[in-house]
């Protein structure tokens, strides 16, 4: 037990080092200068609300550039891992394949919570500079995201390992999140009374393969509500994305196990 914690946290460093290596958090940049640029528009196109549109697009897009590292941190481990045959070296410790996958998972995570912790620092900064208020359902919101890209790193590994190649895969995986976004209106048609009973079916059965963003959006449920956090909520969503992230993963290394190199 103690052999395969040590080899999964070596993979993990391992991985995240590859990220830092390959330049993945100057994704941050990228969002520094959408941040400060879009900081002195909102004044312009949001009069009256520039507290409130300033943090609901800082949030937005945290979690827009948080899947880009996702994406990015992926395809390019994942390029050198299988096109280039790196992960052989791995593998020949010996690594077995579902640990491997575990690890990597857990590094992706620790790239992606660092660099969507320093873009929350910056919109916190940008806040203070703005004189914006800032209550405890930003802790909530920032969660949210978080769960958001758990979420997909999921996906996408599990898009990336089972698909023939990783172009295919990430197209996917984008499909996916976007598609994420929009599994509520299945609800509609699931709870339409007109609707036929077969395509209900189908709407059921797409909504619980479908991951659901909208139980992670705590921009709209909570922030700006009360200042404080529903935590029987908080919970419920965060035991649904560790759940659908853990199913993933389990899938992922299942196809991986089979999967020729």
């Amino acid at each position: 037990m103690r052999a395969s914690a040590e080899k999964l946290l070596a993979v993990a460093g391992n991985t995240f080092k590859e990220c830092v290596r390959h330049r993945i958090l100057n994704v941050l940049l990228i969002f520094a200068a959408a941040m400060i640029g879009g900081s002195f528009l909102i004044r312009e196109l949001a009069p009256g609300a520039e507290d409130r549109a300033l943090i609901d697009t800082g949030l937005a897009l945290t979690e827009l550039f948080g899947f880009l590292t996702v994406v990015l941190s992926l395809f390019i481990t994942s390029y050198e891992e299988f096109e280039m045959r790196n992960i052989w070296i791995t593998l020949t410790k010996p690594v077995s394949r579902r640990l491997f996958l575990a690890g990597k998972f857990l590094g992706i995570c620790l790239t992606v919570t660092i660099n969507t912790l320093l873009m929350l620092l910056l919109l916190l900064a940008l806040a203070g500079i703005n004189l914006t208020t800032v209550n405890l359902s930003f802790i909530a919101a920032s969660l949210g995201i978080l769960l958001t890209l758990y979420v997909s790193v999921g996906f996408t590994m599990l898009f990336m390992v089972a698909s023939t190649n990783l172009t295919t895969g990430t197209l996917f995986a984008v499909l996916f999140y976007l598609i994420g976004h929009l599994t509520q209106n299945l609800k509609a048609i699931i709870s339409g009374q007109k609707t036929a009973e077969a395509v209900k079916f189908t709407a059921t059965v797409f909504y619980y393969i479908l991951p659901d963003f909208a139980a992670f959006n705590f921009r709209e449920q909570l922030y700006l509500s009360a200042g404080s956090i529903h935590y029987p909520l908080l919970f419920k969503a965060s035991a649904y994305g560790l759940l659908y992230a853990l199913i993933c993963l389990l899938i992922a290394g299942f196809a991986f196990s089979k999967k020729e190199l």
